[in-house]
């Protein structure tokens, strides 16, 4: 015997013996049942299917709006990555060379020192707009970022401390 087969073996009384019981009821009782079922059913349609898919199309504008700002973000990004990409690889002493002078330049006289492979930026009384310009052009110019930072505002600028990390030679793509 299969297992549909028994299924169906054991619930035929209690079939059998609901049938009996919906037949002793009077029409008024039937109907109210009917539709008290109805009603029921309805409710938990509209509790399974309908409002979850309400609720979707009432956040769908702001969901896409939010969407569409991370698609421009994120193809902005790739921009800015395939510009990177296409800058000229250029040397270690020409990185070096061009962040000691953009160093010397916009954070001023002794603020930076080059060992083997990093560089040691001291500010003293930094300009915000100066160390910005000085992030922006060693970003650019020298293809170099800092790795650790250590700051402090001050009434006239920024004060502290900068390592950057000099990449050593390249292999050509």
């Amino acid at each position: 015997m299969s297992r549909t087969e028994t299924l169906n073996a054991r619930l035929q009384p209690q079939l059998q013996a609901a049938r009996q019981r919906w037949q002793q009821l009077s029409p008024r009782e039937r109907v109210l049942l009917r539709v008290g079922g109805s009603i029921l059913l309805l409710a938990l349609l509209w509790l399974l299917a309908m409002a979850p898919a309400l609720q979707t199309l009432r956040e769908a504008p702001q969901r896409k709006a939010e969407l569409d700002r991370q698609l421009i973000q994120m193809r902005h990004l790739q921009e800015q990555a395939r510009a990177l990409q296409q800058l000229p690889r250029i040397s270690p002493a020409t990185r070096e060379q061009l962040l000691t002078e953009l160093s010397l330049r916009l954070l001023g006289p002794d603020s930076v020192q080059v060992q083997t492979g990093q560089a040691h930026i001291q500010l003293r009384n930094v300009p915000p707009a100066a160390l910005a310009e000085w992030l922006i052009q060693t970003r650019q110019l020298a293809q170099v970022l800092p790795q650790q930072a250590q700051l402090q505002r001050s009434a006239t600028g920024w004060n502290g401390t900068l390592v950057v990390l000099l990449p050593a030679q390249e292999a050509t793509r």
